[in-house]
């Protein structure tokens, strides 16, 4: 025995506990499980936060994981990941991927899946939750809330919008711009936007969009409207509208939006609710391209 216990007094009691027909006097049977205060309001970095990548996988990974190893028994481990696809869900972790689903407890983590669950992904831009639950409605008046997975396009956040309104990248190095005395200097160097067309003498307007510089799909418009074009939205209008008289427009930015797909979907939803009168409404074709793929399911008797 070491010297410093020789020198203690201890006051100790031991009880022993003699088995009984080979029997175990005490059998312990603890059970554990992941536990949330009442308190706790399951707050997270959001799906959609300016934080990278990397940083929200490695959360919500180690918050299954977590979920997972505290527990001792199968029944307690899926309630515990229940609670935890739960709180992934009220941050904005909502789809599920078809495989590497153990590590993250099958919520998405990574980018350019193309399948969710099987599903074919349906990727509109976002743009309200009305419109959101009525695309949810007309998917599952079709019949396909379990073909088609809607993945909404996220706004831009905060770190987006903080680069882009830079002093420094907001010249406006137009000559005569049109653009920038209506909106923000600037404006006309934007690309991947749809904007909007004002007559400023009638006030009928037009709604395009287009990938490139703004000035420069102006550029195009003003030339087609100087030299009477009628195969032009603004020459046509010139003509009919005028009879060739000159007229000045204001151009202003509406929506900005890098993929191609989203942009034109904004822009045809643009149309269809401002109702411009310079456009022919040609522009709505770009949704039944988008959507022709899904005609088939929708409509699979009549095909």
């Amino acid at each position: 025995m070491p010297r410093f216990q020789e020198d203690r007094t201890w006051n100790l009691q031991t009880t022993v506990f003699k088995p009984e027909r080979s029997s175990r006097p005490i059998q312990y049977n603890i059970v554990t499980k992941w536990y949330r205060k009442p308190s706790n309001q399951n707050i997270i970095v959001h799906y959609h936060s300016a934080h990278p990548f990397y940083v929200k996988r490695a959360l919500v990974r180690n918050m299954f994981r977590t979920a997972r190893k505290v527990c001792t028994e199968e029944e307690e481990r899926k309630e515990s990941l229940e609670m935890a696809r739960d709180i992934a869900w009220s941050n904005g972790y909502y789809t599920f991927p078809t495989s590497r689903e153990a590590s993250s407890g099958g919520v998405i983590l990574r980018h350019g899946s193309t399948t969710i669950e099987g599903k074919t992904p349906f990727v509109p831009p976002f743009i309200s939750d009305e419109v959101s639950a009525s695309i949810k409605k007309c998917l599952k008046r079709s019949g396909l809330e379990n073909l088609v997975a809607i993945v909404n396009v996220p706004p831009f956040n905060l770190k987006k919008r903080l680069i882009r309104n830079r002093i420094y990248d907001r010249l406006c190095t137009t000559s005569n711009c049109v653009v920038c005395p209506a909106g923000r200097e600037g404006d006309c160097n934007m690309t991947g936007v749809v904007y909007r067309i004002t007559c400023r003498v009638c006030g009928d307007e037009y709604i395009g969009e287009t990938a490139r510089p703004l000035h420069v799909r102006v550029k195009e418009h003003m030339y087609g409207m100087r030299r009477l074009k009628k195969y032009t939205a603004l020459g046509s209008h010139r003509i009919q509208k005028h009879n060739g008289d000159d007229f000045e427009v204001t151009v202003e930015v509406v929506a900005q939006e890098p993929q191609v797909c989203a942009r034109k979907t904004l822009e045809a939803f643009w149309i269809q609710v401002t109702d411009p009168k310079m456009n022919r409404r040609e522009e709505c074709l770009a949704i039944t391209r988008e959507l022709r793929p899904y005609i088939r399911l929708a409509f699979p008797h009549r095909l």
